[in-house]
């Protein structure tokens, strides 16, 4: 059951795609990386419809977080968005998109800062990668109240997960995935030589998984040698520059490719080549890049195993599968911090009401006092503070029945209906953007 909007009737929305619905090739298209994603927050910033906006961009999973007054015109307009920004035709893309709202809409996005919509259930990366997506979006001026609202609980959410449940004790990730996977198809690794191309997180993981592995010859090969250093002393190896990979590449059984390149840095001429010097015996490369760093081609050269994302989510998931218990206890604390967000956001529909309602007694206690301002200026400064006061209780008192009915009623599905006819007796102009 969804949600209903509040009276300014305003609906969370989301429309996105992930690693359950589509392919690599696909994601690598809408991903906004870099740039793209302070220009794509600035495009839709500027969509009246969409009140707020937030766009989480990773290598699973592209998602567009909004606020608007109509969902099926918003899922259209997201859907333009995405379609304009990238240059792609909606065609080629809208059948691999979810779209949700309201209930729908906080519900998945709960799953997913507690990884539980993640290839890797359990996996610890997404909390940060929300968290960089919302600091983007506050700091880019998209955010409002809404968004606010759901991302400070949803965070908070994702971090009880984790400390309240061994659901990241023992996981598969991607890069241990990759390795494994290079342990059935090359056999013993203690004599193959591998290399890491990238800095990052993924490739400081990667690099762990493969010295626990037994490969003892290593090359880390990135665009600036400083980055590329600090690996090689941690695991013992060699470090390149990024220009150089090719004349190593031959020496090389295990290639793992972890870049922020917009662009595919491994081309099948390049392997070809290496392919040659190595005179065919097996490569085995791992592309775990967004976009993606290998071009899919490599795949097709003989004695070439190429492997995405999208190739390890079957051994990913059977591990994710042996700690059923623990997602069921992530699940009840979703469940908690889900209905605090939806106790808040029933509670806004009548909130414009109340504001309003108490706007108009202190106006009334401010006209009053005004109105007797000359009898009260007659008196010691404590016996007109003690006017004031007795005039606020008074206020407070009767505005304590009808606020209490509102916030209570705001639980309920006729929690419009209270709110409208307290706006009708007390002739309330009720502003519902407040």
């Amino acid at each position: 059951m969804d949600t209903k909007p509040n009276d300014s009737g305003k609906h969370v929305v989301l429309l996105g795609m992930n690693h359950s619905c589509s392919k690599a090739e696909l994601r690598d298209r809408l991903l906004f990386t870099g740039p793209k994603l302070e220009a794509g927050l600035q495009k839709i910033s500027q969509d009246p419809e969409l009140l707020e906006s937030l766009i989480l961009s990773t290598c699973n999973r592209v998602e567009i977080y909004a606020v608007a007054r109509d969902p099926a015109a918003a899922r259209r307009r997201l859907l333009d968005f995405f379609s304009g920004f990238h240059g792609i035709p909606v065609e080629e893309f809208e059948q691999h998109l979810y779209f949700y709202h309201c209930e729908k809409a906080a519900e998945h996005f709960f799953h997913v800062i507690s990884s539980l919509d993640s290839m890797v259930i359990g996996e610890t990366q997404i909390l940060a990668q929300v968290k960089d997506a919302y600091r983007t979006a506050v700091e880019m001026g998209n955010t409002g109240t809404v968004l606010n609202k759901l991302f400070h609980i949803g965070i908070e959410a994702g971090k009880r997960v984790r400390a309240e449940t061994k659901i990241s004790d023992g996981i598969l990730s991607i890069s241990s995935a990759a390795v494994d996977l290079a342990k059935k198809i090359l056999g013993d690794l203690s004599t193959a030589t591998s290399m890491v191309i990238g800095a990052g997180e993924m490739s400081t993981l990667t690099a762990k998984h493969l010295a626990a592995a037994g490969i003892k010859k290593m090359y880390f090969a990135n665009r600036t040698i400083e980055n590329a250093q600090p690996l090689a002393e941690q695991f013992g190896g060699s470090a390149l520059l990024f220009d150089e990979r090719e004349t190593v590449l031959p020496e090389c059984d295990i290639v793992i490719s972890s870049t922020c390149s917009p662009h595919f840095i491994i081309t099948p001429d390049q392997i070809k080549r290496v392919m040659a010097l190595r005179k065919h015996r097996a490569l085995f490369c791992i592309d775990i890049a967004a976009p993606r760093d290998i071009h899919p081609d490599v795949g097709r050269i003989p004695n070439v195993f190429l492997f995405t994302i999208d190739d390890l989510s079957q051994v990913v998931s059977q591990n994710s599968q042996a700690r059923a218990h623990e997602i069921g206890k992530a699940r009840t604390i979703i469940g908690e911090d889900l209905e605090k967000y939806y106790a808040w956001f029933r509670s806004q529909k009548v909130l414009p009401t109340l504001v309003s309602l108490r706007r108009q007694f202190e106006e009334i206690l401010d006209e009053e006092l005004a109105r007797y301002s000359s009898q009260i200026n007659t008196l010691p400064e404590p016996s007109r503070q003690l006017v004031r006061k007795i005039a606020t209780s008074l206020t407070n008192r009767f505005l304590n029945n009808p606020s209490r009915i509102l916030k209570e009623a705001a639980s309920e599905d006729d929690g419009g209906l209270y709110a409208r006819s307290i706006a009708a007796v007390f002739d309330l102009k009720v502003k519902n953007d407040e």
